[in-house]
């Protein structure tokens, strides 16, 4: 095995989540405003996006993908940028794009839907399950709220 090929199974074996080849829209709201992009892979754990702006590692952003089967929204910090390539670890699971207003009770986690979108391997390429929020355990409330 080639030094290189040998570096390239090392980052793969090193990556907590399995990357899986996602291309869709994305919306990253940044700082500098509302930015259009394109995913490139998704994982439990983060995404990587070309985005036509340069963000800056360790902002914290907030992102809405279009999916085949609908949108869906959550908050990721900016862990690396190649010029155009940004890669990002999620702040929180993606969840369902759901309009409704937010209240004090209501889990960070998954905004108080009770459920994330979770990136899984289909033999078609990337799925998408609704899984329980490990924080609320589906109640959309925080465990401490009265």
């Amino acid at each position: 095995m080639g030094q290189q090929e040998a570096r390239s199974v090392n980052r793969r074996e090193n990556r907590r989540h399995r990357r899986l080849q996602l291309e869709a829209d994305v919306t990253i709201r940044s700082e500098g405003g509302l930015v259009s992009g394109r995913t490139l892979d998704v994982s439990e754990s983060g995404l990587a996006a070309n985005l036509p702006v340069e963000l800056r590692v360790g902002e914290t952003v907030g992102l809405e993908i279009k999916l085949p089967s609908g949108g869906a929204t959550g908050r990721a910090t900016v862990r690396s940028r190649n010029v155009f390539r940004h890669g990002f670890e999620f702040v929180q699971p993606l969840r369902e794009a759901v309009v409704h207003q937010a209240t004090p009770e209501d889990c960070q986690n998954c905004s108080g839907t009770g459920f994330i979108l979770q990136a899984l391997d289909g033999e078609q390429g990337v799925a998408f399950a609704h899984v329980r929020c490990h924080e609320c355990g589906g109640t959309g409330r925080r465990k401490n709220a009265v």
